[in-house]
């Protein structure tokens, strides 16, 4: 008997790659925590890095990818990724996806950490909202898209993931059952307080795997974007590192170049090192500024930014742009195969909320959009290629809502203000003790089925940070994304492959055995 029923939580791009492939064999139902609107997809200015060009190569984009993440990669996974990217790439265009042009020739553009210029973009900085439309338009009437359902736990049986649990727009508890479940439910970033993401992205997911015992793994590596458009305070949004590929320059209050002398690529540097430039002044309370003065027709090229800039009254002549760092990219998370298999059988992740070792320590700009293609291919394949022996009949246990724990947590604002000042972009030891403390003082660990509907999420949220803290603390050096003043330089042996598991076994967790993977190098 075949078995073809999937089911994919998460509304982002990467789900929407899948479902394409899924959808003509397989019944999918895609479940989403709100509407199509509301995920990172949509709001990804950069564009596509794929060596198409013909003075590029696969092996050049891979050496630009493992240099950016500081030696830190799966090299296997940075070569699916670089080689079958430009075959997945030329795909896209054959289905009719459109990029920029001219004459018609691609328009290759050129940002942080790359040595060629090799991403492709669609309208601008409208990448992201124009591919996660081309896919959307492609499944309308093909799958069953259910929206307001928030994912509150997996159902494991005989050690298989048999299906979900959601939380309905009513406050309903709703169970369901297919041969395949695949996580796509983003990142982390609204854990922070300023961040590029959609503010439904908390990292859930991360709790939700947790607490079923999937292994986790380089939870410590957070990217934060160096440039958020920042005015009085107001986050308006992300200005594409596209932006200073095409000649903007970051400068201090005084109009001196910020980057000059710190790296070789100066404004082009890896986005972890210029995160923290930036940061160094944001702590001193002093402004650095994007100068866009020398791009022409910046509203053409950037038409999403310049509405950016024209909703927080920026002056467009004088060409100075406010920024400030924030929370952009979850590196580490659900620890895959290739293919997206997890440690649990029949469940699969894929998007930022799997973590294959593609981005090592530091993500590589405009290579996320191609994962959102590369492995939700490779995934349909494996799903398409698998076979069951028998189906495991779910056991289903109601609760009376009148038991329910009406639970003492803290605001969301509260919790981003503990992460930004103490799992940020600078950590230590004392900061991280103190937060980790912080949120022990909460009950993290209590079963869903025991908590009122309204505050399961923030739990999620609470355990999530938790999550990303403690493997903070175990990492005592500083690599990319994750640095650690208390150990400003790297371990003497990041070079050797060394990896160590950590296993936590909590009694709160019925028992079973949840891990976070950390690697050393």
């Amino acid at each position: 008997m075949d078995y073809k029923t999937v089911i994919i939580i998460g509304g982002g791009l990467s789900a929407m790659v899948l479902a394409d492939q899924l959808a003509p064999t397989h019944q999918v139902t895609v479940l989403m925590k709100v509407d199509t609107s509301e995920n990172n997809s949509v709001l990804a200015q950069g564009g596509i890095a794929a060596a198409l060009s013909p003075t590029d190569c696969w092996q050049d984009h891979m050496a630009d990818t493992l240099q950016a993440g500081y030696h830190f990669a799966n090299e296997d996974a940075v070569k699916v990724l670089t080689k079958e990217g430009v075959n997945v790439v030329r795909d896209l265009i054959k289905k009719g996806f459109q990029f920029d042009s001219s004459n018609g020739a691609l328009i290759f553009g050129q940002e942080g950490a790359h040595h060629k210029r090799r991403v492709l973009h669609a309208g601008g900085d409208q990448t992201g909202h124009r591919l996660f439309s081309f896919f959307y338009n492609r499944l309308v009437g093909s799958i069953d898209l259910k929206q307001e359902h928030k994912l509150i736990d997996l159902v494991i049986e005989q050690s298989r993931c048999i299906g979900v649990r959601c939380q309905t727009a009513n406050d309903e508890d709703e169970y369901f059952f297919a041969d395949h479940v695949v996580l796509a439910t983003g990142g982390c970033g609204s854990l922070y307080q300023l961040t590029s993401n959609n503010p439904t992205i908390t990292g859930d997911g991360l709790a939700i795997a947790y607490r079923a015992g999937v292994e986790l793994i380089d939870l410590e590596f957070i990217q934060f974007h160096p440039t958020m458009l920042v005015k009085d305070g107001v986050n308006y949004g992300l200005i594409s590192e596209a932006v200073r590929g095409e000649g903007a320059r970051l400068l201090d209050e005084e109009g001196t170049p910020l980057m000059e002398g710190i790296h070789p690529l100066k404004d082009l540097a890896p986005r972890d090192t210029v995160a923290r430039t930036v940061y160094a002044h944001y702590l001193a309370n002093k402004q650095v500024y994007l100068d866009i003065s020398t791009i022409d027709q910046f509203d053409v090229k950037f038409p999403t930014i310049n509405k950016l800039c024209q909703k927080a009254e920026i002056d467009m002549q004088d060409g100075y742009l406010p920024i400030a760092p924030g929370a952009h990219f979850m590196i580490g998370g659900i620890k895959t195969d290739l293919a997206g298999r997890t440690s649990i059988d029949r469940l699969y992740a894929i998007g930022e909320v799997a973590c294959k070792g593609i981005h090592g320590a530091n993500r590589l700009a405009s290579n996320s959009l191609l994962e959102a293609l590369v492995f939700p291919n490779r995934l349909a394949s494996a799903i398409l290629e698998s076979t069951l022996t028998k189906r495991i009949d779910p056991v289903v246990n109601t609760r009376n809502s009148e038991v329910y724990q009406s639970l003492d947590l803290p605001p969301l604002d509260t919790l981003q203000k503990q992460m930004t000042s103490h799992a940020g972009i600078v950590r230590d030891q004392f900061g991280l003790l103190k937060l980790k403390d912080w949120l022990e003082s909460y009950p993290i660990h209590c079963p869903l089925d025991q908590v009122q509907p309204k505050q399961r999420e923030r739990v999620n949220q609470l355990l999530s940070a938790w999550l990303i803290v403690t493997s903070a603390l175990r990492r005592t050096e500083s690599r990319g994304a994750h640095w650690r003043a208390d150990y400003p330089n790297r371990s003497k042996d990041w070079d050797l492959i060394h990896i160590l598991r950590f296993k936590y076994h909590d009694k709160h967790l019925h028992n079973k055995t949840c891990g976070i993977m950390s690697r050393n190098k």
